[in-house]
């Protein structure tokens, strides 16, 4: 159930509480919806973690092994 909140009257209180008759309805974001994209961006961020962790091997492999960073800077 995704919850709306009703804000402060219209002189621009700055009051905020939860809306007493709000329930999910078909307008609504799906909350499978949501799930799914939650997921999606979880994925994300650990391909992105990943890559940052392979590249910082990969540095630190280069910076310890100086002759196997000259045959790849070669390759490249």
């Amino acid at each position: 159930m995704q919850e709306r909140w009703v804000d402060g009257d219209a002189a621009g209180a700055s009051w905020r509480r939860p809306d007493p008759q709000s329930a999910f309805s078909p307008t609504e974001v799906d909350p499978m919806q949501e799930i799914h994209t939650e997921w999606t961006l979880l994925q994300e961020a650990f391909c992105c973690k990943r890559r940052l962790a392979l590249n910082a091997f990969d540095a630190w492999r280069v910076h310890s092994q100086p002759s196997l960073g000259t045959a790849r800077a070669a390759a490249l």
